[in-house]
């Protein structure tokens, strides 16, 4: 049995604005666009598991390499025991949250650094036309304090 490789231009389901898949906090439109095709590709699941990889004929066995389970790619992602006992889930996790953890610090640092905006409106009379100040960089909430301090736990 052949299953054709899946292309998500050529599936008008699977556009990001139809399932509300977004990747903004990447600068990168490499990462973003990766980040998006992951999780299109897990919502159709058509991710190489090693179920899916049986079924593609690419491997002899659909076992999960750890456990010798069902190599679905649910229990790849979070119903592998053995995972769970080697603590593999746990370490993802932790990296998620150490991600987190830098990309926050160093949008607070950046904050510290940036004068606060007040937000006004400006009105103009009937016939005038508005002045155009100047553009301001919005730290969001993060610019409302100078003294943010994060507090991570990784262990």
């Amino acid at each position: 049995m052949h299953v054709p490789a899946w292309n998500s231009s050529q599936d008008p389901v699977a556009t990001s604005e139809r399932v509300g898949l977004q990747y903004k906090d990447s600068s990168d439109p490499k990462v973003a666009k990766a980040g998006i095709e992951v999780r299109r590709k897990a919502m159709y699941d058509v991710l190489p598991s090693p179920s899916n990889l049986h079924v593609w004929g690419k491997v002899e066995t659909p076992a999960c390499p750890l456990c010798s389970k069902h190599g679905t790619l649910e229990h790849i992602l979070s119903s592998c025991v053995k995972a769970l006992g080697e603590g593999r889930y746990r370490w993802w996790h932790e990296q998620v949250l150490k991600s987190l953890a830098e990309l926050i610090t160093a949008r607070a640092e950046r904050a510290r650094h940036l004068k606060t905006s007040q937000k006004s409106i400006n009105f103009v009379k009937a016939g005038e036309q508005p002045k155009i100040s100047s553009a301001r960089t919005s730290a969001g909430i993060l610019a409302l304090a100078r003294d943010w301090q994060l507090q991570v736990d990784l262990e």
